[in-house]
């Protein structure tokens, strides 16, 4: 095999985490009990859940060194809805509004967001002097509805903050505990809330990484199933972040050739001649680097926890047989590969 290339080529950074894993927390209970209870609204629409939205906000950046319990945004906003008539088969027993983006707390009252060190607290409706949840027994079977009424929401420091990120998606919910009915849903539209951290961003020095894999001959890629190592490096530069602030680095590699690829065994371009043949990358742990999606989670790895300082990371790279019967055959060996650098 000779004049073999390995080329690399960057998408730009992605900030993965701001998902919200909360969008559909509910359903399941609203799906098997959604016929108990029905809201005609006041434009006479007949719905299982009244769905309220929020809309977006940025906190302004702020810095993420400030001591755990510091409230970071506080809000008091209008949703928007309209209100109705609710009529349930039984009595709505007890009524319970509570916080969406997680079940688990992250204490000072708040839940867990997308935002590692950032918690969610919200009051309004009942007891609206107390942060959710809170909860009502009520011995009727229907009542008018109100509509979209203002709520508080505040953003509270719970743990290191080393990202910012985006809060979207359903962060509240109203229902019949006893009932299994869920009868409000409040959603933030658009990006939704907007965390701006002043933590360090990194850039790639170089965006297009080319590596040269040294020739090997058939024979000695069957003799010995893999070929050398050749090293090379992806190089950034984070700043911009306050004195004494990190941010945590992950990155994902990616199959150009094959996207479903989840192996350790990069494929070859097209334009290669050679066939039987992959190449792997090895991490500076000497791990194999796993492919995975270009966005989401699967097969990605933490890099570290960086200042404002340079950022080199370290790989290696090398042509592997890829089967025990077939042999590989001679040509041009190339693979293009793509990464994802992200922020947590």
């Amino acid at each position: 095999m000779a004049n073999q290339r390995f080329r690399k080529r960057k998408l730009m950074p992605v900030i993965l985490r701001f998902l919200c894993t909360s969008f559909l927390v509910a359903a399941p209970m609203a799906a098997q009990a959604q016929d108990i209870c029905s809201i005609r609204l006041d434009d006479d629409r007949v719905v299982p859940t009244v769905d309220l939205k929020v809309q977006p906000w940025e906190t302004g950046d702020f810095d993420p060194s400030v001591p755990e319990g510091t409230v970071i945004s506080l809000k008091y906003t209008q949703a928007s809805g309209i209100g109705g008539y609710i009529q349930c088969k039984k009595k709505m027993g007890t009524t319970l509004y509570t916080v969406s983006t997680s079940s688990q707390s992250d204490g000072y009252g708040t839940f867990k967001t997308s935002i590692a060190g950032v918690g969610i607290r919200i009051r309004g409706g009942i007891n609206a002097e107390n942060w959710w949840p809170q909860s009502r027994y009520d011995e009727r079977t229907n009542y008018f509805l109100a509509p979209a009424q203002e709520f508080v929401v505040e953003l509270v420091k719970t743990g290191p903050i080393t990202a910012g990120g985006y809060i979207s998606g359903l962060i509240g919910e109203s229902r019949y505990v006893d009932l299994q009915h869920t009868y409000r849903r409040i959603y933030m539209e658009g990006r939704g809330i907007v965390v701006e951290p002043r933590v360090p961003t990194c850039k790639l020095n170089t965006p297009l990484v080319p590596v040269s894999l040294d020739s090997i001959s058939a024979s000695d890629l069957m003799d010995n199933g893999k070929g050398p190592w050749k090293d090379f490096s992806l190089s950034l530069a984070c700043a911009g972040g306050d004195t004494g602030t990190s941010t945590r680095m992950f990155v994902v590699f990616s199959d150009a050739q094959n996207p479903a690829n989840r192996s350790t065994t990069l494929s070859l371009s097209e334009d290669s001649v050679a066939k039987n043949v992959g190449i792997e990358i090895q991490r500076e742990n000497e791990e194999l680097v796993s492919f995975g999606p270009e966005s989401g989670e699967v097969n990605q790895w933490m890099v570290g926890e960086f200042g404002n300082e340079p950022v080199n990371i370290k790989l290696k790279a090398r042509y592997t047989w890829t089967s025990l019967v077939q042999k590989p055959t001679p040509g041009s060996a190339n693979a293009d590969a793509t990464f994802v650098i992200s922020y947590k």
